[in-house]
């Protein structure tokens, strides 16, 4: 879908916020538009991440949907962002920021120097058996995608893993047997 030019920033009040075209299309629900539109606009993609660390999990998750179309291709987009994205996962108590977050960080490249940082919180949540099972889930997928760069995390991933599939959650057990197969095969 074309967008006509220019595209308007508003500035209110020295407080800047997301273009206004962008979040129409947030709620239209019109994720494959919105990914578009910062694809073409670039320059909007810092105000998106500003809203999305001060935002409330309702437009967290309309964002989520975004980064998932703009994840196949266009990571670069986002690439800029990573080092406060993962801070901001260690600092957060919003269910809904960790699960959109690790949804993200398991299917892209992280930068080495990240890497660590971001096992370390994704390790954490894994573990936790009063986070929702969606935010283990993919901080367990995200764990073993770092894990695959040094093979030394493997064994302890995998006990950690064996622990966290005696939940009783189905989602938990299902991703933990998938994940532990793949580990089996690459330990001695």
């Amino acid at each position: 879908m074309e967008v006509s030019k220019p595209y308007v920033i508003f500035i209110l009040k020295k407080k800047r916020r997301v273009d206004d075209c962008y979040l129409q299309f947030l709620r239209n629900k019109e994720f494959a538009e919105a990914s578009n539109y910062l694809r073409a606009n670039s320059h909007l993609i810092e105000l998106v991440m500003q809203d999305v660390f001060t935002t409330d999990y309702r437009r967290l998750q309309l964002h989520a949907h975004v980064f998932d179309e703009l994840k196949q291709g266009y990571q670069q987009l986002l690439q800029p962002f990573y080092k406060s994205w993962i801070a901001q996962i260690g600092t957060s108590t919003h269910e809904a920021f960790h699960r959109s977050s690790y949804r993200y960080f398991q299917d892209v490249d992280i930068p080495e120097e990240l890497q660590g940082v971001l096992y370390d919180f994704a390790f954490r949540d894994m573990m936790k058996p009063e986070q929702p099972i969606a935010v283990r889930v993919f901080a367990m997928t995200t764990c073993y995608n770092i894990a695959q760069h040094y093979k030394e995390l493997l064994p302890e991933l995998h006990q950690a893993i064996t622990m966290v599939s005696e939940s009783d959650s189905p989602g938990i057990r299902s991703r933990s047997r998938r994940l532990l197969a793949k580990i089996g095969q690459t330990l001695p």
